[in-house]
């Protein structure tokens, strides 16, 4: 009987939701439990429908009790006036939750938190990553956390230190040394990189990070973001495909003809002094503006690729055959001649600042959008001219 009841309310609650009724409806806290969570074995589960239902009636639950109901992976914020006690939720388990908008009392010991976002969280959110399980805080994302330990042998990969507090690092102590992948925006590094792996991490915002390229986890800074770190040595040997060097500190000097794989693909090089050839170098997608001493010659080019290259301060000693320029800015760069039958170019080409013998024809890339807003048109225009005769 009790079953039906709760049923019943529910498809209530259901109806006046798809209805999108403009009128406020409100249950005991009692009622709202029997319909928002599901009895599952040994705890309860959030009945994802009465979840929706519930943010699209407003209906709060600023009177329920999260104990013993399984968070894991929803999405809180949805409801309106969630209050949780991390040591009351089934198995201490936020891992992969999102807390927007959701009132935070209690203790973090023992509890899951890897991939947890507390971005707009609520209340003192103060965690030690030592006595949280497995000190495992890899992607978690730690707006409004403030930390009050030490970081040893955290699991801290894909984290976002955005908007924390009081984060202090060694690099020497992360487990396994990885720090891949992280937003350390706000933290304050106290200790080298030698042997780290710091691969597609960012580091703006980040306080005393000193980086020797050559001495990382496989010599490599791949899509890293290096603006407020200090760089110190050279870049023989090491991968930088994908490194922005936008305000970093340090001289930065590198010879293409050095460098792993002599790859600067998507590298942003404001910053960077060039001190050797291009020879075989791969260029695509690199941006040369605010660099200095690029002086290239086109056809010696990996597979003639400037696609999506910034080309802004570079020279070039030669005009420019057989080459892939479509998307290239030509912008800020000096000397740069070429036959527009001998190359390979579309609208989204800039040739300011370049020489271009011959005619350059206008590509148009026509999306199937398009076609497809046009046939709408035609068909409307039909339909009318019909009606109106």
């Amino acid at each position: 009987m009790k079953d039906m009841y709760v049923e019943m309310l529910r498809e209530l609650v259901l109806g006046f939701a798809k209805c999108e009724i403009d009128y406020k409806i409100d249950f005991s806290d009692n009622v709202k439990r029997l319909m928002l969570f599901d009895k599952f074995e040994d705890h309860y589960i959030i009945n994802e429908d009465m979840m929706v239902a519930f943010h699209k009636l407003d209906i709060s639950v600023s009177g329920l009790s999260f104990k013993n109901v399984d968070v894991a992976g929803m999405s809180l914020g949805y409801l309106n006036g969630v209050k949780i006690n991390p040591q009351e939720v089934y198995n201490k388990d936020l891992s992969d939750t999102s807390l927007n908008g959701v009132f935070i009392e209690g203790s973090f010991d023992n509890v899951f938190i890897k991939g947890v976002s507390f971005i707009g969280a609520l209340g003192n959110i103060n965690i030690n990553p030592e006595t949280i399980v497995d000190k495992n805080l890899s992607y978690a994302i730690l707006d409004n956390v403030n930390f009050i330990g030490s970081f040893d042998d955290a699991m801290i990969f894909g984290a976002d230190f955005e908007g924390s507090k009081n984060a202090i690092i060694d690099p020497q102590t992360i487990f396994q040394g990885d720090l891949s992948s992280c937003n350390f925006r706000n933290v304050y590094f106290d200790g080298t990189f030698e042997d780290c792996n710091i691969e597609l991490s960012e580091f703006a915002g980040s306080e005393n990070a000193v980086i020797v390229p050559q001495l990382l986890d496989n010599a490599s800074i791949k899509y890293c973001v290096l603006e407020d770190a200090t760089i110190e040595g050279d870049f023989d040997n090491v991968e930088i495909s994908g490194a922005n060097f936008t305000g970093c500190f340090g001289y930065i000097e590198i010879n293409p003809q050095t460098i792993a794989n002599k790859d600067l693909t998507n590298c942003m090089c404001d910053g960077v002094t060039f001190i050797g050839e291009f020879d075989d170098v791969s260029i695509e997608g690199c941006s040369f503006k605010g660099s200095s001493g690029a002086v290239i010659d086109p056809q010696t080019i990996k597979n003639n690729n400037f696609y999506c290259t910034n080309l802004c301060d570079v020279e070039f000693t030669r005009e420019f055959s057989k080459a892939n320029v479509m998307n290239a800015n030509f912008e800020g760069s000096k000397n740069a001649i070429m036959f527009a039958d001998k190359i390979e170019y579309n609208e989204y080409t800039s040739f300011v600042d370049a020489i271009v013998v011959g005619k350059v024809k206008k590509k148009w890339v026509f999306h199937f959008f398009s076609l497809y807003v046009l046939t709408c048109l035609f068909i409307s225009d039909i339909l009318l001219t019909f009606v109106e005769t």
